[in-house]
């Protein structure tokens, strides 16, 4: 084993640094990172709801009002509906 110290070239492309790593180990690099501060958005969850056609053309009208989305405006009723309680 070399006591010359390692480090982690600059590539060009992810290609060439995933050609890199499949030929060299990365805990050998460990010394030369830094952490990383990421942040990933909260998940959205979909929800399915059933509305007759008196509701549906109701809520459409007052999206068009609105100038908004039918599911933009329906999220903003629900969020303050749930948000007053």
């Amino acid at each position: 084993m070399s006591n010359k110290k390692s480090f982690i070239p600059k590539f060009k492309t992810d290609n060439d640094a995933a050609a890199f790593f499949d030929n060299h180990d990365s805990t050998d690099f460990i010394q030369d990172t830094t952490k990383a501060n990421m942040s990933f958005p909260q998940p959205m969850h979909k929800i399915v709801i059933s509305l007759d056609d008196k509701e549906w053309r109701l809520l459409q009208r007052k999206a068009i009002l609105s100038k908004v989305s039918y599911a933009h405006l329906l999220k903003k009723m629900l969020h303050a509906q749930l948000t007053t309680a």
